[in-house]
């Protein structure tokens, strides 16, 4: 095999101009065809934008004690395109607040250790003003409105009716 197809064929190349580039004794190197291409084309470019959009996801903090729930609202919202981090109770959910600044919060309120009243009346106070969606079987609107919170919804909760107040309150923030 003479050598410069040998390197065309190892080479990455777009695919039209591979065999183009071999008869021309050339060899089109991924940074060279990205600059024909305005940019597109290389795998790490391809990777980059990968991580960039993975980035840019909105990250919902889920807190609630009860594991059924919780496994529940994560799979609902990661097949909603949104990454969800948990916390089984208001100590663990600030712990999260402080490290990865989620894009909303979704709350229960009765919860060992911190629950979810005191947790928020902590998150404000520390001046953080992500929004908050209630979620409880004990009143979430009346907690909604005690609390000022952004939404509040009752358990057992609709799934869509979740995701569409999720998304209200990306689209108002």
């Amino acid at each position: 095999m003479p050598e410069a197809v040998r390197r065309a064929t190892t080479d990455r190349v777009s695919p039209p101009e591979a065999s183009s580039a071999a008869a021309a004794g050339r060899i089109l190197r991924p940074d060279v065809w990205a600059n024909r291409n305005g940019g597109a084309g290389t795998s790490s470019q391809a990777e980059r934008a990968g991580r960039d959009a993975e980035a840019a996801k909105p990250t919902v903090l889920v807190v609630d004690d009860d594991s059924a729930i919780v496994r529940m609202l994560r799979l609902v919202l990661r097949g909603e395109g949104f990454d969800v981090l948990t916390a089984s109770n208001g100590e663990e959910a600030l712990d999260a607040v402080a490290s990865c600044h989620p894009s909303v919060i979704v709350l229960d309120l009765a919860m060992p250790v911190m629950d979810g009243r005191t947790f928020f009346r902590e998150l404000r106070e520390r001046g953080d003003d992500t929004p908050v969606i209630i979620l409880s079987a004990y009143g979430a609107q009346r907690a909604q409105r005690e609390l000022s919170a952004e939404a509040g919804l009752d358990k057992p909760v609709e799934p869509d009716r979740l995701v569409a107040e999720v998304q209200r309150l990306l689209q108002t923030a």
